[in-house]
Parts: structure tokens; sequence; C-alpha cells
């Protein structure tokens, strides 16, 4: 039975249910009298409804209740409520070993610190008579204390506890939580003997225990199999291959663990946990030697001399690996090795290393024009492409090397760089396409996303990990990089002052953070160091990870590297292995767009003119002059331009230090523009001011909304009644509302729904309203009734579309589709919306990009005939090659 929120069983009241298990469901609860949250386990009725059943139950249970480990999930209470038999235990914060394995296989460091935890719970265990029966990666939570072992739902008590050893010469009674005679257990971990329904001992655990172990190391089932009874023949009669095979510069002594773990009879096994702690406890550290095994029969003695002189020579061949217990690479470590790798890059910081040091990752344009993520091994020639990975620009590792977060269609995704489909974790803000991101090994992604979002790789739960401080200005958080203790990180906090722009380190579960210095840069760590740009010149700073402070002077590695202080992208990268990817470069030049004439079969006029920014063009009604964001001399906030297109007249509209951008022409006239402005110098708050085209007084307000709200024009309905605009709030997804002009000004919602809606624009009769949505996973043109949304809605694009555009007579709607190529669909719009035809015109040298972005980087005269691209600088509609540097073992370089 399911039990609801506010049940209350005793003085424990349900919360919600958390999940369910061998032995029933499990609710988080509250414990009214000792004011604890709880874990409740309402028992199956195969136990409750047998008095026997039940009897051995409550005596099992009493056993298991005093199993007092760090490493054992507390049982507190066993309860009967309104015909209720249920289990209270502690309520745990973290996420299983299956959630993490579904990452990838863990470093091996972790392994080993998760492996000696549960070989000591199992010991303990195992010691007082209780044999679990169902170990498995599910039954392990991993959270900030450790892990822990949990769910002895199928558990066996012995009546008479010894050593498991002695226990397993005899054949005991199964006297198990659930009904005699059954296969128990989860069948990819359960030993042989559980499966042929033989009496069990401790051994069976162990076996559980290697299945688990080699899974942990090398990401894969020890035992697989098409079927069950498949999967059941392999248990019984197949090895799995080394570990070291699978996962190559696995110690050897993890071999040979994993092999007296997995023998087919209990008697070759392991013969206790402890036995199997203390080999564990070895491989971390060969100063500590296993305890001496009980005196042998003198007719083994020289055999056991003999495989002990054998064992002793295998274990002197693997000490290196051992002592360095991570996986073998080529030896790097000689003075610095550059080179450069020719790439072709969508954007200046589109790529990372992996924490291996053995493959570039990197975001380049495919054969059909979209964006997507290569990789590139160092010792090959050849990248390959990720599939599912269009439209973004930030590839991000996971610690194990095997997997890439990135954010494309308004959410962050993760991929498995050997193949297989992305995953979708969270929704990310709309509009944000860098939304960079840092992994740690217990399956904590920090997200970039105005501030930095804390969240569980596996299942895609998210908090908040950092707030903005108001009073110093800060209007986001951006770059995270976790330190190697996996708890702190460091990330950059940017506000329109430059003062309010510093690198603070902070830690997963509090607020509490400290300032280590002020840039307009991301910050990582390397080696001792931290990493940094400053004016275009890469430095490195000895940094105490333990101490979380500077221990010397910053120290010049690189100089011209790419880096725009503007918004603190900086173009480097490095691993934990010691390799460094950088590129050189001016990203203010790289910031420059051109403005190009188009017309209908795709021939282009120009450039006519160059600017730093020139993002979302918007041309006069007359068509003679185009407004656009532009910075002036590529520093401070982008301002309002006017660019008489046949005099080449520039005109400033706005020249405050403030953010002042997404300009829209008044029409049929275009003697006024209304524009957005940043609200008292946060980019988190804006608001729409309108001036005259001719300068000829100050702007004055429009609109403005509530705080930490963002607004953005765009587009004027042509009998000049009301606007329309985008409204988010607080990084939400975007909606689209409107007000008029004329009365109380009053604004009203037109969209508002679960999904991002964005890029509206008015049909000339204002009957009906094209815009993108991502309704439908992508995001598509689409077009629907105003001001009444009820009264129809189409969907005009088929394989994604972005930047929906008409015609002055309303007979056509241009988009940018997903091959980069301007689209033109015949429509009507008098009466009832149809479409008539949709015909493609010709490719662009426009990005395609995976969320939509507030810029649109084109625009159409009247007629149709000629459109007006801004496209970036250095692809002249085409995309830059930009050599990436890689330099093996940088350390080196500070000893020049």
């Amino acid at each position: 039975m399911s039990l609801s929120a506010g049940t209350r069983l005793g003085h424990y009241e349900v919360v919600a249910q958390a999940g369910a298990g061998g032995m029933g469901e499990v609710y988080k609860a509250r414990d009214t009298r000792l004011a604890r949250t709880v874990a409740i386990k309402v028992l199956p009725n195969h136990i409750s409804n047998d008095p026997k059943s039940k009897q051995r139950f409550e005596r099992e249970a009493r056993t298991i209740a005093g199993l007092n480990h760090p490493n054992i999930c507390v049982l507190h209470d066993v309860g009967l409520e309104n015909g209720i038999d249920f289990l209270v235990m502690e309520y745990l914060e973290g996420i299983t070993l299956a959630e993490r394995l579904a990452i990838g296989a863990l470093p091996l460091t972790e392994t080993l610190r998760i492996a000696l935890q549960i070989a000591d719970a199992l010991d303990k265990a195992h010691r007082s008579g209780v044999i679990h029966r169902d170990l498995k990666p599910g039954n392990i939570m991993l959270g900030e204390t450790g892990a822990k072992l949990l769910d002895f739902g199928l558990a066996k008590v012995e009546n008479n506890p010894a050593s498991p050893a002695a226990a397993s010469e005899a054949p005991t009674a199964d006297v198990s939580m659930t009904a005699g005679g059954a296969i128990l257990g989860t069948l990819p971990y359960m030993a042989p003997e559980q499966i042929e329904g033989q009496a069990v001992d401790a051994r069976a655990d162990i076996f559980s225990f290697g299945a688990v172990l080699y899974e942990m190391i090398t990401g894969q089932r020890a035992f697989q199999g098409k079927n069950q009874p498949s999967l059941m023949a392999n248990i019984l009669k197949s090895n799995p291959p080394p570990p070291s095979q699978v996962r190559p510069g696995t110690p050897p002594l993890l071999d040979h663990i994993i092999r007296g773990c997995l023998a087919k009879a209990p008697a070759e096994r392991w013969h206790t946990a402890r036995d199997l702690w203390l080999q564990l406890k070895w491989a971390g550290d060969p100063s500590v030697a296993p305890a001496p095994a009980a005196a042998a029969p003198a007719a083994d003695r020289r055999l056991r001399i003999l495989t002990g002189v054998l064992a002793i020579a295998a274990l002197a061949a693997a000490i290196p690996a051992i002592l360095y217990f991570q996986p073998s690479a080529p030896d790097l470590r000689v003075p610095d090795v550059q080179f450069e790798i020719p790439v072709t890059v969508a954007d200046t910081a589109a790529f990372s290393i992996s924490p291996d040091g053995r493959n570039l990752a990197y975001v380049s344009a495919t054969d059909d024009g979209k964006n997507a993520i290569w990789i590139r091994p160092l010792n090959s020639l050849l990248a390959r492409m990720l599939p599912g990975t269009d439209g973004t620009n930030q590839p991000d590792w996971s610690p194990d090397s095997r997997s890439i977060a990135f954010s494309a269609d308004g959410k962050l995704k993760r991929v498995d760089v050997a193949g297989g489909p992305p995953q979708s974790l969270l929704e990310v803000t709309a509009g944000m396409t860098t939304n960079r991101s840092t992994w740690n090994r217990d399956g904590v992604i920090l997200l970039a996303n105005g501030v930095l979002r804390r969240i569980n790789a596996a299942s895609g739960e998210s908090t908040d990990a950092t707030e903005l401080n108001q009073s110093l200005g800060e209007t986001r958080h951006f770059t995270p990089w976790f330190l190697p203790d996996g708890q702190h990180f460091l990330y950059t906090a940017w506000g329109e002052n430059p003062e309010s722009r510093a690198v603070y380190v902070g830690k997963l579960g509090s607020q509490d953070r400290k300032r280590l210095m002020a840039t307009q840069s991301k910050a990582i760590y390397s080696s001792g160091f931290l990493l940094f740009a400053s004016e275009r010149t890469l430095m490195a700073r000895p940094f105490d990870v333990e101490r979380l402070e500077f221990t010397g002077d910053p120290v010049a590695l690189v100089q011209d590297i790419a880096h725009d202080p503007f918004i603190g992208s900086a173009a480097f990268g490095a691993s934990a292995e010691d390799t460094l990817v950088y590129r050189r470069g001016d990203l203010a030049n790289e910031g420059t767009r051109q403005l190009f004439w188009t017309d209908r079969t795709g021939k282009t006029e120009g450039p006519i003119e160059t600017a730093i920014g020139a993002l979302d063009i918007r041309l006069s009604p007359d068509g003679k002059r185009v407004a656009s964001n532009m910075l002036s001399g590529g520093i401070g906030n982008p301002d309002v331009r006017i660019l008489d297109l046949d005099r080449k007249l520039r005109t400033q509209l706005t020249t405050e230090p403030a953010f002042d951008g997404y300009p829209v022409w008044s029409p049929p006239d275009g003697l006024r523009l209304v524009f957005a402005k940043t609200r008292n110098s946060s980019l988190a708050s804006t608001e729409l001011y309108e001036r005259p085209s001719n300068l000829a007084i100050p702007a004055r307000p429009l609109l403005s909304l509530e705080q930490d709200t963002i607004i953005y024009p765009r587009d004027w309905s042509l009998d000049g009644k009301l606007i329309v605009f985008e409204r988010f709030k607080n990084a939400q997804r975007r909606d689209i509302w409107w007000f008029p002009l004329e009365g109380e000004r009053k604004a009203f919602p037109y969209l508002s729904e679960t999904y991002d809606e964005c890029q509206p624009v008015l049909s000339p009769n204002s009957r009906w309203l094209a815009y993108v949505s991502n309704e439908s996973g992508v995001f598509q043109v689409v077009v629907q009734s105003f001001p009444d949304p009820s009264r129809g809605k189409f969907t005009v694009s088929t394989g994604g579309g972005m930047f929906p555009r008409w015609r002055r007579d309303g007979r056509e709607l241009y988009y940018l589709d997903s091959n980069r190529r301007i689209v033109a669909v015949s429509v009507t719009t008098d009466g009832s919306f149809s479409i008539e035809k949709s015909t493609p015109l010709f490719q662009t040298g426009l990005g395609y990009p995976g969320a939509a972005p507030s810029g649109i980087p084109y625009d159409v005269t009247a007629d149709g005939q000629r459109f007006l691209l801004s496209v970036p600088q250095t692809s002249t509609l085409s995309v830059a090659s930009i050599p990436i540097t890689v330099v093996l073992n940088w350390p080196s370089m500070l000893k020049r």
C-alpha cells in the first residue's frame, strides 16, 4: 500500500515516498518525538500476514539493529500502526553506487576508499552472524560521510554466529527474512551457490563484493548475458576478463583480489571479509601487511611458503602501479613538449583536455553546418564527432575522462565518449550558451547557470550552490573548477563594476566563501598552482589546497593568450596529469562582426560595416538605417548604435555605462526606438526605455516590472499601438508578454508555459504572432493567434528553426533552419492562417545555436528581396581554423 504525505505511524510523520526495495516501499519521514528525519520501510504482505515470518523477522531485526558501524545504515525501530508493519532507519543523503556507476567507472583511489569501507562493514555484519545476501551497487549509498551499506531486507542471521569460515563447513538452516527455499538476491551479483538454491554463508557476500568491485574499476558488470538463463550460466561457469585487461593500468594486485572474490567454489574465495579488507588495505598502503594466517598443517607448509615467495615476487613487480594507483600512461614527466593541433572551433574557448591528459574535446561544425563536440586523442591525427551533441559550445569532462557534460537545447546533458545517446540532466537558463561545468568523483556537477547549481550527475536533481552578493553588485557566477578534495571549488564572480569581479573558493553544502584575488578571468587548479589570465598573459601562482592560500607570487607562462576581460573568457585548460592546452588570439577582434547584404540567391555585397558586437540588428522601416547592440572601442557595456547605410554615418543612441541593447524601431516612420537598459546597474534586471532616433531628447523609461526580471523588446505593432517583449525572471524560462501604448499601459502575459518561448514578431496585421518554442523538445518556429492564443497554433519549421521575420505584406515568413539556411515560407494571414510553401533560399555564415540566443543576427527588407546579415569576422561566411597548443608536463616551463 502507498502512504500519502502527512500519514502518521506512531510518532513518525510521512513526508514523501523515497523509493522501494526488496522489503517494501520506503518513505522519507519525520520523527516528531526526536525532531529528526528518518526513513520508513513498510513491510510486504508475505511478512506482515505470516505470524511465523513476522516473529522471525522481529528477532532478526533486533540482531541487525545491533550492527553499530559507521558504514552500515542504522536501524532505529520496528513498529506496528493501523495494521502496517514498518522499519525505521537512518535517513541518508547522497546517491547510490548504482547511480554513480551510471556515469562510468570510478577513479581507482575512490574505488579503493569505498571498497575498504564496505569490506569493513561486511566484516562487522559477518562477525555478528548477519549475511547480507543482496550486496549490489543499489544497496550502497555514497554520501559526504562515506559509503553506507543498506537494505538488509534479504539478510540471513546465523543462530550461533562464529567465524563465517567455520560456519561454512556445515550447511545451516535457511532462516531468512523472506520465505525459505527461494533464490534470493539480485542476479548479476549472486554467488553460484545462491543461484543453485544451496545454503549460503558469508562467502556469498564476498562473491557479490567482488562483482561490485569489478564494476567500480571497469565500469561494466563482471557477468553479463542476453537473458536470465545465459547470465546464470556465465556466473556458474565463466570468469570475466581481469580488470587490467578492461581498464589498462589497473594494478595487478586488484586482479588478484577480485579473482579471490569471484572463485566459483566458496572454499577458494577469501574466507572472511577481514581477509579481504587487509588485502585492500595493502593495495592502498604497501607498508601495511596482512595479518599472519592461522598455522597450516605441516604437509601444506612448503606449498604455502612457495606460494608466498611467488606472491611476493608478483607484488614486487606491481609495486610501482600500487604506489601510483592510477591508469598507466606514457611517461610525460620530461621537459615540456609543445605542439599544435590545427582544429576548426566554433567558439574561442570551446575546448577542454580530459583529466587523464589523453583526449582533447572541442566544438566544431559538422558537414551539415551544425556545431557538435569532437574528440581528438593526442596520439592520433584523427578526430571523431560525438553524435547528439549538436548546438553546444562548451564540452566539460567527467573526472574519469569517460563522459562529457554540455549544454544544448536549453538542457544540461551528459554523453559517454565511448558511444551512446546523450542523457538530459536538467534545464538551464534560456539563452545562455556558455554554461561551463565541473564534475567531482562523487558524481556532483557544478554548473554555471547565473549562480552555480549543484547537480546529481545520475538523477539530475539540483540545488543552488552559490548565491549572488547584491551588495557587491554581483550579476553572475561562472567557470567553476573543483579542487582535488572534491568539496572545495573555484569560481569567478562577475558584476557591472570591475571591483566586483574576483575569484572565490567555495565549498559544497555551504554558502561561505573565501575571496582569493581580483581578476577578470576564470581560474583553474593544476599541480600546486592556480592558472588564470591577466591582460592576455597566462599566469601561474603557487597555491596551497589545504590552507586555501597563495604561497608565492604569480609567474608568467604564456603571452598573447586569448582572453576577453569584458566577459571573463579565457582560452586555456589543464588536465590532472599536467597537460596544458591553450590558444592564442585577440578576442576583441574575434568579437568583431561584419554586416553583409545578401539577396535571395545568396549573392553577397559587403562587408558594409565592421563593428564589435553588432548583435540583434534591426532595419528601420524604410530600410535605410540599422540599429544594433555594439561595443565602443571593444570595452565597457554594449550601447545602441544607429548606422546610416547610405551615408555610413554612425550615431550613438545611448552612451551610459549600463548595458543598453535590443532596439526596436517605431512604425511606420522609425522616428523612435525602444530598447532594454539595465536596472540599478544589475544585469539581473532590465527595463524598457524609449528615445527619438534623432536624439532630440534624452531617453525616458517606458516599462519596468518587478526586481530581478529581465525584459527585452522584440516587436512594435505596425499600427503603433502595442509592443511585444520577452520576460524571464530569476533565470527561468522565457515567456512572451505585451503592453499597449495607450491607456494605463499595463503589461499582459501572452504565453507563460513550462517551456521556453522567445523571439516573438507580430504579423503586419497583428493577428498572428511568430515565435520560437522548445515545446517539442527542440526549438521550432511557431505561429499562433494574437492577442488571444486559443484561436489557432501552427508549427512552421520542421527540423528546427530560429529567428522568425515577416515580410511587410505578411505573405512570407523567414527563419534560420538548423542547416544554417534562410528559409522562406509562403503563408496566408488574412482571417485564418495557412502554410502554402516552404523554400530554402541560401546558406549563411551564421551559427545555429542549441539554446535560442537573445541576439538576432539578421533582418530582411520590407519587400523580402534582401537580407542584412551580421556575421563573425573570423568566419567571413565560414568557420575559422584556430590551432590549439598542447604542452606536456607544463610545470617544467616554470624552471626556464
